[in-house]
């Protein structure tokens, strides 16, 4: 598949994607994307595509192309939303997935044959080795763990990441908060006081659970500021970028490196 597609343009490898052919996996039914993602066909993949051409870019400013890269993970891959990106830069071997959700870490087994996709715990450790990613990339997952769940996953990424590894991840802007109390399933909330905490650089976590296996313990809605990221990360990555204004994309986009 990269032989086929690498040298075809960003529009036309969309295309690709949402009107698959060639070998490309067919989108999942709407109401699975939607679940996940709270939209579908071309608007899904416009999101996925301008997240995965921010980590592309991301990676050639560190000097390794995706092509080049021994090992990427994608955290929280869902139906494969994401993953689909880089069906045409990276080999099998390269490219896994991991999830909490059973039911779609087996969807993706399906769906992309000779892909590795494994089930995770919603608190580490994870069964890979030290120093094994060269990237890991997650779309709107720090957007949803409490602070705990985020400190822990962040310690096991620096574990199982070699030297200048990348990380890419999303969370939920602070406009966002304001509308939480207009979400069905946000019952009671104080978003005053929540848009308090985050102008004083702390992160706030409403927890919700999520039905399944997101039980509120770790999961729910959450807006990080830039002065948590800046402070905290550090321990144990460099921050490179937060974004916040990329076309098709919802979330602050927070690139990192391992030092």
């Amino acid at each position: 598949m990269m032989e086929l597609f690498k040298n075809i343009s960003d529009a036309e490898w969309l295309n690709m994607l949402v009107n698959p052919r060639d070998g490309i996996p067919l989108l999942p039914p709407e109401n699975i994307q939607e679940r996940f993602c709270g939209r579908s066909g071309l608007l899904a993949m416009e999101q996925a595509m301008e997240f995965y051409k921010v980590i592309r870019e991301a990676s050639k400013n560190t000097g390794r192309q995706l092509g080049s890269m021994d090992a990427i993970m994608d955290f929280g891959c869902g139906w494969g939303r994401i993953f689909r990106c880089f069906l045409r830069d990276v080999s099998p071997g390269v490219l896994c997935g991991c999830d909490c959700m059973p039911e779609m870490v087996n969807y993706c087994k399906n769906t992309f044959p000779g892909f590795e996709f494994i089930q995770n715990d919603p608190f580490p450790p994870i069964d890979f080795h030290d120093g094994k990613f060269d990237l890991i990339y997650a779309y709107s997952v720090f957007s949803h763990l409490s602070e705990a769940a985020h400190m822990a996953w962040l310690r096991e990424f620096y574990r199982i990441m070699r030297p200048g590894g990348l990380i890419v991840l999303t969370t939920r802007p602070r406009e966002f908060i304001s509308y939480w109390p207009k979400l069905p399933y946000i019952h009671r909330v104080d978003d005053k006081k929540a848009l308090s905490e985050y102008d004083a650089g702390k992160l706030v976590h409403i927890p919700v659970s999520g039905g399944d296996n997101l039980s509120d313990s770790f999961y729910g809605e959450t807006a990080i500021p830039e002065a948590y990221i800046r402070s905290e990360w550090s321990k144990w990555f460099k921050v490179e970028r937060i974004l916040d204004n990329v076309i098709h994309v919802d979330q602050k986009i927070i690139v990192a490196r391992k030092v």
